[in-house]
């Protein structure tokens, strides 16, 4: 079995050329701000770039020329030694290793593509740290199935996500997507499915997040119509932290107490769960109430099926406005599934009231609000629902067994 290792031979090499471009850019930002003050302007005139000339632009050239000959010395003799420096078998990363790297990426990873450096991460798919072969993806059809996270990670960290002031895991404007098998807590959306379609999360833990598990399509990006979302078999508990969400961020807007939250969606299934103490609703359904002017985009949730969840407490403390005047009308906690009313074609199949506030209008305050409570009538035999599953590559899913 191979070790792993903290370092591996190219990383000197790549480290290496990281410092010597280092070490010119500074010489070129240094000279520049030195000629920029010996070339001082007329009171309204404007500064003259360029470089510095006589012995203070030698020295500059000097610096800049032994940097380039140490670079291309130190290039030649670790190229050399790669070789020499492998073992027979090609030891495995580390955890550490790849989590620096990752994070180096997601800063510099387009200077360190077009380079040529050895630290770039090219673009792959990969399941559990290991790069899947082109034969197991070619075999799984036509779908392809990403894990999907934020800046400055790799898929072996996706497993426990927490303290995001966006979301834990994060995906936009993609199609045919797995979220499975994660933990996020204490970020503001745990997880957030964004103008995507064809979209599985299922077997996650969210809790202590603001809102566990957010669906929402938003106006005027390249991809709009999110929809086909199955959000099946996920611990949605606990999730009542205050929002931290930065002002004007669309994350701002969720409720602290929130299980599931869908906005301006289509066809989105929650089948399955188990919701529990989560304190403003298990189930949030809301219109996006902001101006648009993107004629391409439905702001109101339509064809949301709510079925074969557990439901333990929920709406004992609503961070809605109007939360605690609904609270006491009602003489106690909200209904576990809340709608401001403006949604379409809501089936609800689990025996629990639901709060609409009864809103009609797009741009309507929730002070106009028109409360009501209803029981939903369960049919005694359930319709036939499209199935919204989402195939993994074989290689994937059997990593996953």
């Amino acid at each position: 079995m191979s070790k792993r290792t903290h370092l591996h031979p190219s990383d000197l090499q790549g480290l290496g050329r990281l410092s010597i471009e280092a070490v010119t850019q500074v010489t070129h930002l240094v000279e520049s701000l030195h000629h920029t003050i010996t070339q001082t302007p007329a009171p309204l005139g404007a500064a003259r770039p360029g470089a510095t000339a006589g012995i203070t632009g030698l020295v500059y050239r000097s610096i800049r020329g032994v940097t380039a000959l140490v670079g291309g010395t130190l290039e030649m003799a670790l190229a050399r030694l790669q070789p020499l420096l492998r073992a027979d078998a090609p030891a495995l990363p580390s955890a550490e290793r790849e989590a620096v790297l990752a994070a180096l990426n997601g800063v510099l990873g387009d200077h360190l593509a077009a380079s040529g450096n050895p630290l770039a991460i090219t673009m792959r798919l990969r399941c559990d740290g290991l790069v899947l072969q082109p034969a197991a993806v070619a075999d799984a059809g036509s779908k392809i199935a990403v894990l999907v996270h934020g800046l400055c990670m790799n898929d072996r960290q996706w497993g426990r996500l927490r303290g995001a002031s966006d979301a834990g895991i994060y995906v936009g404007q993609s199609e045919n997507i797995i979220v499975r098998r994660n933990r996020v807590f204490e970020n503001v959306a745990g997880i957030e499915i964004e103008n995507s379609n064809h979209a599985e999360v299922t077997e996650n833990l969210a809790t202590r997040n603001t809102g566990g598990i957010l669906v929402f399509d938003l106006p005027g990006l390249p991809k709009v119509g999110g929809g086909s979302v199955l959000i099946a078999r996920n611990a949605v508990i606990d999730n009542n932290t205050d929002n931290f969400a930065p002002e004007g961020n669309i994350v701002a807007s969720v409720p602290a107490g929130t299980g599931v939250m869908v906005m301006a969606n289509r066809q989105v299934h929650i089948q399955q769960n188990a919701l529990v103490n989560n304190g403003t609703a298990h189930i949030l359904l809301t219109v996006y109430s902001r101006d648009f002017s993107d004629e391409r985009y439905e702001p109101r949730p339509v064809d949301i099926l709510v079925s074969g969840n557990i439901y333990g407490r929920a709406g004992f403390a609503p961070d809605i406005p109007g939360g605690a005047d609904l609270t006491s009308a009602l003489g106690g906690d909200l209904p576990a599934i809340i709608t401001d009313g403006r949604h379409q074609d809501l089936k609800v199949w689990d025996l629990q009231p639901v709060l609409s506030l009864g809103l009609t209008e797009m741009r309507q305050a929730f002070d106009q609000a028109n409360p009501a409570v209803t029981v939903p009538d369960i049919p005694q035999i359930f319709p036939p629902v499209a199935s919204l599953s989402v195939s993994l590559p074989k290689e994937m899913e059997a990593r996953l067994k």
